[in-house]
């Protein structure tokens, strides 16, 4: 650092209204190259100045900065500025009290800006003759570009311009080149690039991030040898003991957030074969299935360094990340593996139409190499990739050192024109990681040709459907009168007979995706059934395709119309009494009474509509998870219960999963449920027209109590008018701390949804999830009421970093009209209440207070309307200020949190207005299942919640 002398000048001098010890003075101006640190001493507290501002300007008088100095107890204080421009400038310093303000005397000083290294990149153009560029030096007056040949100078150059062609030199030899910034008798060298003179020419070869969850700081490019292309992409940070600390991006079925290393191409001209070795530096070893590495070929960048827009292109890539299949009748998932991925069908009008007409038009077809673990990617390993285009469309190709009959090399999209939609003349092609990957990249291999000299495409095959049906009612009843439901996906002819027995259903007419019902009469005990389905021959979902059925020998799906025969067996039993009692030693064979109980799962597969399960014992240790099926239905008015004589416990730690319900009209009360595998929701509501009351749910591997579907069947099927009251849910954890909720309506979900009265607290990932993603479309409205979220985040012993919001309420900027009232969010690791991109929230009467984040965040994503409904928020005391530029209501109700205050414009708030702010009260659930906070953020009046 170097000391400059004060020299004080009159400029702006303003006469002292206060005590000369509350009047400001500069005691020193030092640099650091070019930063700036302005020293002065101020008394500030109650009695003296509130806060000081240090204002800089240049030598014409302009005001170019303002650096604001809040309270501290020493009166010796600082300000940093950056400089980019040599010259004079003066420095002052304001002192403010209320509405009142003092200046110190002005301060000048003389600075020299810091001559910056070039930074400077060198390309082949072919017959021995290097392009060298750089990017120009601020206050630079010239360069000198040096080529040095074996220790000797090859050449010298000297210009103003910022890039030197050089010329004739030897093709085959390496050539050290540098460029010095000159200023006068200044300079600054550029670091030495090692280039060898070629006969081919080179190509351009450019970085970027965009997209989903980037950050510039994880997604980087970092050249390691620009002579024979070698660098690393980088999209996360870890700790020493490899555990993942930041990611950056993801993978996801439309849009991608990556580091990308790419060249541009003419679609219409060119194809190319790009072949590369990666060395995996790290991935997630606990992977959440949106992290990996791969090459890509997109028909459109995002926009560099943006993540808060999702980037959609039409893409074919060869990538290691999360795939899912169903091959053989058997779902087949790997996270991470490699395998191809193609993204078509995309225009821009699809595209404007918002994420329901993407998920409806455009297509994202993804096939693994692989799906034996084994194969699953590890930090380590080595993987030798191609991805190519040529007459017959795109190729993503994987050559195994050691490969069998059945190993698949190539998988390829057969349109060559399908990446030429959003940007018809250009095609950028390259290397690509996101979100917990990190790899070295090297021995690359580019080359193009002429489309008009290679071979002509091949026609492309007729897509193979696979045929799959599914019995879609119970495999147990408790009346005569059993529903049988079968569900096909191409149109078909059904045939039912019993076993040994009478034909049934004689080939009845099955439409595709259509659900087939039937009223079968059931004989007490086992109903074994042989089920017969024959597709209609020549049936196809769409031109160009054509059914299919897996062939075990070849191992692979074959055009097939064949039939599909299974059987189905069906237990028919019944209890009397409006009562059954399950305990520990209950069993199938009991009568359901007080004395001669049943066991769980046999009370809950023949509960008739209106009979009430009785739990008696205090815990149950479960050998295998607890499945309501759908079919197993009460009635309207007339619900199936189960609940417990007091309360009882589910310990799902020896059962391989958790609770299902996929029954409509249940009443679930009074149980817990806890200590699920890793990645198992402790209860998830499939069903319609449920009631959850007082149950509790913690130290789950996955969301404690969710209400979602399957992403398979229509949204005619989602479950819907469910209602979860007066529950609590706790510590729930998943390996990737990234997905385990307290409470979730998420992906699949139908109308009519209801949350009430429930608590959700330290759960690693969020309070509450409404997440909703293109794949799927839009969710079903779902209202939050009267409910609690508070430490998640972490988990109540302080260990564990996950997403850590309240109340996150939706996804992807897919407008669902979500409400959430009268709702208290509090002390969260992320924000309390966020849209996380939902455009249309519905906020009525919330109260939000001291989260690490915003309180509030209320934002989109896109140039979608922004439709939020906000009446009552009351904010106090987050980490940020609340995020509300996207909210363009007023309403004198709202008391944002602006980082200093709470107000609505007009009016502030003070925190005074609560009974208790004290964070360590804790609210709890009532006998009547409501909630009370014990005073906890309670008020008599005005806005925000009063549970």
């Amino acid at each position: 650092m170097r000391r400059l002398s004060l020299l004080l000048l009159t400029l702006l001098c303003v006469t002292s209204l206060w005590a000369s010890d509350w009047m400001p003075t500069i005691t020193g101006i030092d640099t650091d190259g070019n930063d700036v640190k302005v020293s002065f001493t101020l008394s500030t507290s109650a009695e003296t100045a509130d806060k000081a501002e240090v204002e800089l300007y240049d030598a014409q008088g302009n005001l170019l900065s303002t650096q604001k100095v809040g309270r501290s107890r020493k009166d010796a204080k600082k300000a940093y500025f950056t400089l980019d421009a040599s010259g004079t400038y003066f420095t002052r310093v304001k002192a403010v009290k209320g509405e009142e303000s003092q200046y110190s005397p002005s301060v000048s000083f003389p600075f020299t800006l810091v001559l910056q290294a070039p930074t400077v990149t060198v390309r082949n153009l072919g017959g021995g003759t290097l392009l060298v560029q750089w990017d120009p030096v601020k206050e630079a007056d010239g360069y000198t570009v040096t080529a040095v040949r074996g220790g000797m100078f090859a050449t010298v150059s000297r210009t103003t311009d910022t890039s030197v062609t050089l010329k004739g030199l030897s093709v085959g030899t390496k050539y050290a080149i540098t460029v010095r910034a000159t200023r006068g008798n200044g300079q600054a060298e550029s670091q030495t690039i090692t280039k060898t003179a070629r006969e081919e020419a080179e190509r351009i070869w450019t970085f970027t991030e965009f997209g989903q969850s980037t950050k510039p700081t994880l997604n980087t490019f970092t050249l390691l040898d620009g002579d024979d292309l070698s660098f690393q992409l980088a999209s996360c940070t870890f700790s020493k003991d490899g555990a993942i600390i930041e990611k950056g991006g993801k993978f996801t079925a439309f849009h991608d957030g990556v580091s990308f290393l790419y060249t541009t191409l003419d679609p219409k001209t060119e194809n190319f074969t790009l072949t590369a070795t990666f060395h995996i530096d790290y991935i997630n070893p606990v992977a959440d299935g949106q992290e990996g590495f791969g090459l890509m070929a997109m028909d459109r960048l995002g926009e560099q360094g943006v993540s808060s827009v999702n980037h959609y292109t039409n893409s074919a890539a060869i990538i290691a990340t999360k795939f899912e299949e169903t091959i053989g009748g058997v779902k087949k998932t790997s996270k991470d593996t490699l395998g191809a991925r193609f993204v078509t069908g995309l225009t821009d009008e699809i595209i404007n139409g918002g994420d329901q007409a993407i998920a409806q038009y455009g297509t994202s077809e993804s096939h693994a190499f692989s799906y034996d673990q084994s194969d699953l990617v590890r930090t380590g390993d080595v993987y030798r990739l191609t991805l190519k285009k040529d007459n017959t469309g795109y190729h993503a190709i994987f050559k195994r050192t050691i490969a069998s009959e059945d190993t698949i090399e190539e998988y390829i999209l057969y349109e060559p024109d399908a990446l030429s939609v959003l940007d018809p003349d250009h095609l950028y092609v390259g290397f690509v990681v996101a979100r917990g990957c990190n790899v070295t990249v090297n021995d690359v291999q580019f080359t193009t040709t002429n489309k008009a000299d290679d071979p002509p495409g091949i026609p492309k095959p007729l897509d193979l459907i696979p045929i799959t049906t599914k019995v879609d009612s119970p495999t147990t009843y408790s009346d005569a009168a059993y529903p049988f439901a079968y569900v096909a996906n191409c149109d078909g002819y059904l045939t039912v007979k019993r076993h040994n027995g009478p034909v049934l259903l004689d080939k009845e007419r099955v439409t595709a995706d259509t659900t087939f019902t039937k009223i079968l009469t059931l004989e007490k005990g086992i109903n074994d059934y042989e089920i017969t389905f024959q597709p209609k021959e020549g049936w196809a979902p769409y031109p160009g395709s054509t059914m299919a059925s897996y062939d075990k020998e070849a191992k692979r799906y074959v055009a097939s119309s064949q039939a599909v025969s299974t059987s189905l067996s069906v237990i028919y039993l019944s209890y009397p009494g409006t009562t059954l009692y399950a305990s520990n030693n209950g069993s199938p064979f009991g009568d359901g009474s007080r004395s001669d109980p049943l066991d769980i799962s046999s009370a809950v597969a023949f509960c008739a509509p209106s009979q009430t399960i009785v739990l008696t014992d205090p815990e149950y240790h479960l050998t295998r998870p607890l499945l309501i099926q759908r079919g197993n239905d009460g009635k309207p008015g007339k619900p199936k219960t189960l609940k417990a004589e007091s309360r009882s416990v589910l310990d799902f730690s020896m059962a391989g999963g958790g609770m299902q319900l996929w029954g409509s009209y249940w009443v679930i009360q009074n149980i817990d449920i806890t200590n699920t595998p890793d990645n198992v929701k402790g209860l998830q509501i499939a069903g319609n027209d449920n009631l959850v009351q007082g149950v509790y749910a913690y130290r789950c591997g996955d969301t404690g109590i969710q209400i979602s579907g399957s992403s398979t069947e229509p949204y005619e099927k989602w479950p819907a008018r469910n209602r979860v009251v007066g529950c609590i849910s706790h510590d729930n954890c998943d390996s990737a701390q990234n997905n385990a909720d307290g409470f979730a309506a998420k992906l699949t979900v139908g109308d009519g949804n209801l949350f009430s009265d429930c608590i959700a607290y330290h759960n690693i990932d969020d309070g509450w999830d409404l997440y909703a993603k293109i794949e799927t479309g839009p969710i079903g409205a779902v209202t939050i009421q009267r409910c609690v979220a508070y430490g998640n985040g972490s988990l109540s012993d302080g260990s564990g970093n996950g997403d850590g919001n309240g109340f996150k309420l939706g996804g992807d900027g897919i407008a669902v009209p979500h409400l959430l009232s009268d709702s208290i969010a509090y002390a969260n690791g992320a924000s309390g209440i966020t849209s996380n991109s939902n455009p249309a929230v519905r906020l009525k009467e919330v109260t939000s207070y001291g989260n690490a984040a915003s309180n509030i965040a209320l934002y989109g994503k896109g140039s979608g309307a922004r439709s939020f409904s906000v009446t009552g928020v009351l904010s106090f005391a987050g980490g940020q200020a609340d995020t509300i530029t996207e909210y363009d209501g007023k309403d004198a109700t709202n008391f944002f949190w602006d980082g200093a205050v709470s107000s609505n414009g007009e009016t502030k708030r003070e925190k005074s207005i609560f009974t208790s702010t004290d964070m360590t009260i804790t609210p709890t659930v009532t006998d009547a299942w409501t909630i009370d906070t014990h005073g906890l953020f309670s008020q008599s009046s005005g806005s925000g919640a009063n549970l």
